[in-house]
């Protein structure tokens, strides 16, 4: 289901974006959730680029313990930070980022 339907869903508490060409592994949604406390609303999962040959290397980005929304989305717009997270639905409902989350018909 996309990204932007799963949005539409009221009872789900977390939200989680990856693209399309993007997997996770077996335990990523568990090392997440035990990141989710009262005072954090997301979580950026590691990211790790996967090459034919088997290499992998890790997105670079500055190493950061937290930041704020206003932060997040500020180094999110020049990729300076990935955009493969989870986000407490409450936040996402309140902040959509595309026209279908925020109920906008064309």
């Amino acid at each position: 289901m996309p990204a932007t339907l799963d949005c539409l869903m009221p009872q789900a508490i977390i939200l989680v974006f990856v693209d399309s060409d993007d997997w996770l592994s077996r335990d990523a949604l568990e090392k997440v959730c035990e990141s989710f406390r009262d005072d954090v609303d997301s979580v950026l999962f590691r990211v790790l680029y996967a090459y034919p040959d088997g290499r992998m290397r890790d997105y670079e980005m500055s190493p950061f313990t937290t930041m704020t929304g206003d932060e997040g989305f500020s180094v999110s717009l020049t990729w300076q930070i990935h955009g493969c997270y989870v986000v407490r639905n409450s936040i996402h409902m309140a902040h959509p980022y595309d026209e279908i989350a925020a109920g906008i018909q064309r």
